[in-house]
């Protein structure tokens, strides 16, 4: 979660809980592809460090060293060449937003630099998110975490912000909608706008919009974190059911709702710590972070949308903290391509550019090979399916592409493979 800290030391506590199966859609019949990263962060060096790993838990690799901070809270960008992430005083974490400056690296770990410094906007700032095309980042900013905070965009360099609510109350925890028309957020109307008054909140992401309450629950002790599922029908988002449990930490869970409105659902609610939810690309899975009672730390887990199959990712032995685990990426883009602009049409033919995309010039006719002088364009649409799209021109400046019939509209990300496995990506709009 975002303002809300838990400590780590629990007392007390000796039983480990088993996930509630409430909530009903589609089930997993197996887990994420290997094949996929996610980033997080974890103190295992004594600070807080960013690292990445298959989704299985296994390779994982340190991206950070830097010990006078605690770097946390790692998102990749939709072209999966960039991580953002938040940098703060080593041994504050994510406890004090007034000390937080926003960094961006290489997806390798390279070319670390600062994007926005502490203060340099506003005395708080957080919880960034990439916008769908990859071009801005939606967060809070303000004076006051605890009463008020509005909602802002920058681009991805971080050279001026744009303000998105200014109702002049307490804005927290932003993201944008798959289609990215909408940012979701969390919000009050209450004087003071205690956590008790939380609901989840939407508005445009182009600013000035009305903010439309999706939630009205008085039953809460706090909401957090609400995000859109990769075909934007569903919202999961945090719940606080019970504020004195845990030796005083809570009960916190993850629950779900129709975009459109309806009845929630549980998703997780076994009256332990479980934190902010991570849609799987194909939304049919949550990565979350949550406490382990017996192991006296908190560990990176995965979850079924419909509350089955709760499995721990991370196993450390000692005491580690892994936590706010990113969104899922391959490893291995060392470039990027130009790609078509506007909103393309599945069964048309486009052009990506870029350099080394090919060791020499080929073409075909119909029906176009998914390989062609050793180069590929694969792509993954919003919904997180994986085609290769078949080839009519190759050279070392441009690849020409037939869209698959079966691309999902929305956002997708498109990457060439060279005949030396370089892979170099960019984000295209399907109509």
């Amino acid at each position: 979660m975002s303002i809300v800290k838990f400590a780590f030391a629990v007392a007390l506590i000796s039983s480990v809980c088993t996930p509630s199966n409430q909530a009903q859609g589609q089930t997993c019949s197996g887990p994420p592809p290997s094949t996929y990263n996610v980033t997080f962060d974890s103190d295992r060096t004594g600070n807080y460090e960013i690292y990445t790993m298959h989704t299985d838990g296994t390779g994982q690799t340190q991206l950070t060293s830097d010990t006078t901070y605690d770097s946390w809270w790692s998102r990749i960008s939709p072209d999966w060449t960039t991580i953002l992430f938040y940098r703060t005083p080593k041994g504050v974490h994510d406890s004090d937003y007034s000390k937080t400056s926003l960094w961006e690296m290489n997806a390798n770990g390279s070319n670390l630099h600062q994007v926005i410094a502490n203060g340099q906007y506003w005395p708080v700032m957080g919880h960034g998110e990439w916008s769908p095309d990859g071009t801005k980042i939606v967060m809070l900013g303000g004076p006051d975490t605890g009463l008020t905070s509005e909602i802002y965009i920058t681009p991805a360099n971080g050279s001026w912000n744009a303000a998105i609510t200014s109702s002049n109350t307490l804005h927290l925890d932003p993201s944008f909608s798959p289609d990215q028309q909408k940012i979701l957020y969390i919000s009050c109307t209450t004087s003071g706008c205690p956590s008790t008054a939380y609901q989840v909140y939407t508005t445009s992401s182009l600013g000035g919009g009305a903010e439309t309450a999706l939630t009205s629950y008085s039953n809460r002790f706090s909401q957090n974190d609400p995000y859109y599922s990769p075909d934007q029908k569903t919202i999961a988002w945090l719940n606080e059911w019970n504020n004195t449990s845990n030796s005083g930490l809570g009960s916190w869970g993850i629950d779900s709702i129709p975009a459109a409105g309806g009845t929630d659902s549980s998703i997780v609610d076994d009256g332990s710590i479980t934190s902010l939810p991570r849609w799987s690309a194909k939304g049919n899975w949550i990565y979350t972070h949550r406490f382990d009672f017996v192991a006296y730390r908190y560990e990176i887990y995965r979850v079924c949308k419909d509350g089955t199959q709760l499995t721990e990712i991370t196993t450390n032995n000692s005491d580690i903290n892994d936590e706010y685990v990113g969104p899922e990426y391959l490893t291995g883009i060392t470039g990027n391509v130009t790609p078509p602009s506007g909103m393309l049409t599945p069964g048309t033919l486009y052009s990506v550019t870029g350099s080394n995309l090919s060791t020499g010039t080929a073409s075909s006719g119909k029906p176009y090979p998914t390989t062609l002088n050793g180069t590929t364009l694969t792509l993954r649409d919003g919904l997180g399916n994986q085609i290769s799209a078949g080839l009519s021109y190759v050279s070392p400046t441009k690849v020409t592409f037939q869209l698959p019939s079966t691309t999902a509209a929305g956002y997708a990300i498109v990457w060439v493979t060279n005949s030396s496995g370089n892979m170099y990506s960019g984000v295209i709009d399907v109509n």
